[in-house]
């Protein structure tokens, strides 16, 4: 396998194919590598991508002082590429269609 300069595309690669069987989140869509979504995983909360990590975790982390980087010492699992990719979603309201009511 060869890294390429793009690490959500790295971070993809490296997950076997079996495990995104029954992801709602596609190859081409705008979350797809950031954020993966799995009725049988964590119950359905989106997790990011690679973990069972759900997002709320970032925001809640956020919201309570913490920075990105100290959220990720946290959660070593978790590339900062994901969190302001996150983010970024999140503030353009893309991430509502998975929001928990």
């Amino acid at each position: 396998m060869v890294a390429t300069l793009d690490p959500i595309s790295d971070r993809v690669a490296k997950i076997k194919p079996e495990n995104f069987e029954g992801d709602l989140i596609k190859p081409g869509h705008p979350f797809y590598g950031y954020i993966w979504v799995n009725k049988e995983r964590m119950s359905g909360s989106p997790c990011f991508t690679g973990s069972r990590v759900p997002i709320r975790h970032l925001f809640d982390s956020l919201k309570a002082g913490e920075t990105i980087d100290e959220f990720l010492v946290s959660y070593r699992g978790i590339l900062y590429q994901q969190c302001t990719g996150v983010l970024e979603m999140a503030a353009s309201g893309l991430l509502c269609e998975f929001e928990e009511s």
